[in-house]
């Protein structure tokens, strides 16, 4: 079984050999390395994703570890086989190829980018911190105070009781400013490992990037004043406003949004699906057949598809067709496709191979 261990070392020649003969005299397999951070004072942190005999308990490669002298492990932990260790460049890509959506991109790749950590992105602009999108594994808490705001750079965000929300006590959290100050990407982890200054200093990085390419995607040259530039929002009927709401949230990561005069819509990156129930007296203009389960839509999450394929059967929801090629705006990708509550088609597109 693959394990991902986080070592502190003395930043040495011969150290990461001393790490792996050990490692090997052990019978432990190293499948990943990746290098977190060097300091001046010659200490390094890396992590490392090792592969255990038959049998073979986590104990057995963190002594072979910490039997290298300078070596300690920050700590240890089961690790998906096939996950990747580093990829901020193909996030990276995925973001340039998707501008208006990069925000939520980033947002969804947390949980990889960072190790064991989830992320949100918060909009405290209207004196709350409201949750607009939250990558799997991440608190569904919405309309918060956030007395840390506005943010001017990335940094670590102490986490006190007197305005977390209930759950947090034991989060470690950094954040960093998107589309100005009162916009920002929260990562968290639960208890460890620590947020190190690398990570701060790379979050601070990817979310100026995403910021940007969602900013200069907005300001598109048009042909005239109705020309489209972006789709805002599409609206769905439904038998049951709260459990589209809901569905949506905890399957796609939407966040909950409420508007007007107690309108429920979910959002996603800068567009929102609006819920208009069924029985609803809702004022015109309408659509004039309006009819639940006869919506079709597809919306790109980052993947892989083999992710998405087991964060979908944790949450109940059978894929009706699936994987599969098609073409989207963008071009080829691997879709899913689900229902949800009302037998509305979702496609879940992934453009990453």
């Amino acid at each position: 079984m693959p394990y991902l261990l986080r070592l502190q070392l003395t930043d040495r020649p011969g150290t990461l050999g001393a790490i792996a003969g050990a490692l090997g005299r052990a019978g432990v397999d190293i499948l990943a390395l990746d290098v977190i951070e060097h300091d001046r004072g010659g200490t390094a942190v890396d992590d490392i994703v090792v592969d255990l005999p038959d049998g073979g308990m986590a104990d057995t490669a963190v002594s072979a570890c910490t039997s290298v002298p300078g070596v300690t492990v920050a700590f240890v932990t089961p690790y998906p086989a096939g996950a990747p260790l580093g990829r901020d460049l193909e996030v990276v890509e995925l973001m340039a190829e998707h501008p208006t959506q990069a925000e939520q991109v980033l947002a969804s790749a947390v949980p990889d980018l960072f190790r064991l950590a989830w992320g949100v992105v918060l909009d405290g602009s209207e004196g709350k911190a409201r949750l607009e999108h939250r990558s799997i594994g991440a608190p569904g808490d919405d309309g918060f105070d956030a007395p840390w705001l506005p943010l001017a750079s990335a940094r670590r965000i102490d986490v006190d009781p007197s305005w977390a929300p209930p759950g947090w006590s034991d989060v470690l959290a950094a954040a960093a400013p998107l589309t100005g100050r009162e916009r920002v990407l929260l990562i968290g982890r639960n208890q460890s490992p620590p947020v190190l200054d690398s990570e701060v200093a790379r979050l601070g990085y990817l979310a100026t990037l995403a910021s940007t390419l969602g900013t200069s995607a907005s300001v598109t040259a048009t042909d005239g004043p109705a020309s489209a530039v972006a789709m805002d929002h599409i609206v769905l009927t439904v038998h049951d406003v709260e459990r589209s709401v809901a569905w949506y949230g905890d399957v796609l990561g939407m966040a909950p949004v409420t508007f007007g005069n107690g309108r429920r819509a979910a959002r996603l990156g800068m567009s929102k699906i609006n819920f208009h129930a069924v029985d609803d007296s809702t004022p015109a203009p309408v659509a004039h057949r309006r009819v639940p389960g006869s919506g079709d839509l597809c919306v790109v999450v980052p993947g892989p598809t083999e992710k998405v394929q087991a964060h979908l059967q944790r949450n109940g929801v059978p894929i009706e067709a699936g994987p599969v090629h098609r073409t989207g705006a963008r071009g080829s990708m691997t879709s899913l496709y689900v229902r949800d509550p009302d037998g509305n088609l979702v496609e879940l597109g992934c453009y990453r191979p």
